[in-house]
């Protein structure tokens, strides 16, 4: 089991994912319940997209390893692109709960906000990445992003807040990326 995770480790580090892939799947094969292998194979699911694979195999390092936050976090990611939005919210938040400076959990599940409009969360998530990381034009221009989104769905002076809010993150994103 050793050998096949190094070799696994190897195929990967040199861009031959068909053999890792394969690779993983022989270490299930020796022991699929052994949190190593379950983990090495699920990153490498990960990783050549089969992400509903992927999420079976987090699932069993979760089981195994409940505090594994690694774990925790890429099985959100495997359920974000599977379209599980409200679990992967979720398993972010365990993940942003253990380390509040986790800066892309805190950008994944404002993302995850955004695209379900659910504006405040979203604002809030993006704007704690701001917090920890202030050169972040990334999450400046998802700041404005989500702002902007959210004047939308807002009347009045809400809607001038937001949209005045979102300017000044759009301004942010640009004077960072000019630097």
């Amino acid at each position: 089991l050793d050998v096949l995770k190094q070799l696994a480790t190897l195929q990967r580090r040199v861009g031959d994912n068909d053999g890792a892939l394969e690779t993983a799947k022989m270490a299930l094969e020796v022991n699929a319940e052994e949190p190593s292998a379950l983990t090495m194979s699920a990153q490498i699911f990960l990783e050549v997209q089969d992400y509903a694979q992927a999420a079976v195999l987090f699932e069993k390092v979760i089981a195994l390893q409940p505090d594994n936050m690694n774990a925790i976090f890429n099985l959100a990611i495997a359920y974000r692109q599977t379209d599980q939005d409200e679990k992967a919210v979720g398993l972010f938040h365990r993940t942003v709960e253990a380390d509040p400076s986790d800066k892309e959990a805190w950008m994944q599940m404002g993302i995850l906000y955004d695209k379900l409009e659910k504006f405040d969360d979203a604002i809030q998530s993006f704007e704690k990445v701001t917090e920890l990381d202030p050169a972040n034009a990334r999450a400046w221009r998802a700041v404005s992003r989500a702002y902007a989104r959210k004047s939308d769905v807002v009347e009045g002076d809400e809607a001038a807040e937001c949209v005045k809010k979102a300017e000044e993150a759009f301004n942010m994103a640009e004077s960072i990326s000019s630097q």
